[in-house]
């Protein structure tokens, strides 16, 4: 064996088992002022934890704004407003009960509701005739005799009857109504004696009260371009004055 004893280990030797850790106890230092040989000093019992407060439940009253949530606070504006704008959509919309108690507009009386009896319907046989009397001949005669009575106008007088008719012409229409004094009202009566001739019971009554009584026989004849529908064809006196 060489001297050396310890490097002649052969080197694949297998390693030692490690060492088993030894647990190390705390040894109180005995050289302590403490006696440490004594019971130990209890520990002092530690206080309870004050219980965890509990969260607060969020109030979403007015007075809590802060503490709700953007997306709610929107929500409850558009159901504000949806509630707002049904409200105005129902006060817009009519009352069933007051279209239905509603009264009725009264119509105003017009003028033509009570018509007005001529005051020459009672001074002969006949019929009042105007200008929208049914018959195309009575309405000529009416126009005729309102252009020579009340607007005093011959031209247009002499417009009612043919060119060739048995009546003067404009000239002697305008003499005529010359010795009418102004303020003169008139009245006329008629009876178709058959189509196209009529017997007219004219009254003038002038402004000094003096009632003038013309009886006529006037023909007339259909005419589409008349505004009358018929014109004059000649007028002759029945019995004079």
């Amino acid at each position: 064996m060489s001297d050396d004893w310890f490097s002649d280990v052969p080197a694949d030797d297998p390693a030692p088992p490690p060492e088993t850790a030894v647990a190390l106890s705390v040894v109180p230092d005995i050289t302590s002022d403490q006696d440490w040989f004594t019971s130990p000093t209890a520990e002092p019992t530690p206080e309870p934890a004050s219980p965890t407060p509990r969260p607060r439940p969020r109030r979403h009253g007015v007075h809590g704004g802060r503490n709700v949530s953007p997306a709610i606070v929107g929500l409850v504006a558009l159901l504000g407003l949806g509630v707002a704008g049904v409200t105005l959509v129902l006060q817009a919309l009519p009352d069933d009960n007051d279209s239905v108690m509603a009264p009725l507009p009264t119509a105003p009386a017009s003028a033509t509701s009570t018509p007005v009896t001529p005051w020459c319907a009672k001074l002969g046989p006949g019929q009042p005739i105007t200008a929208s009397s049914s018959d195309p001949g009575w309405r000529t005669i009416a126009a005729f005799e309102q252009a020579y009575y009340i607007d005093r106008n011959a031209v247009a007088a002499r417009n009612l009857v043919t060119p060739d008719a048995r009546v003067g012409s404009v000239e002697d229409i305008a003499a005529g109504i010359t010795t009418v004094p102004p303020g003169t009202t008139h009245c006329e009566l008629a009876q178709t004696v058959e189509r196209g001739i009529h017997a007219v019971d004219l009254y003038a009554r002038r402004p000094d009260g003096t009632l003038e009584h013309y009886q006529q026989t006037i023909t007339t004849i259909d005419a589409p371009n008349s505004p009358t529908g018929a014109l004059i064809t000649g007028v002759v006196e029945r019995n004079g004055k």
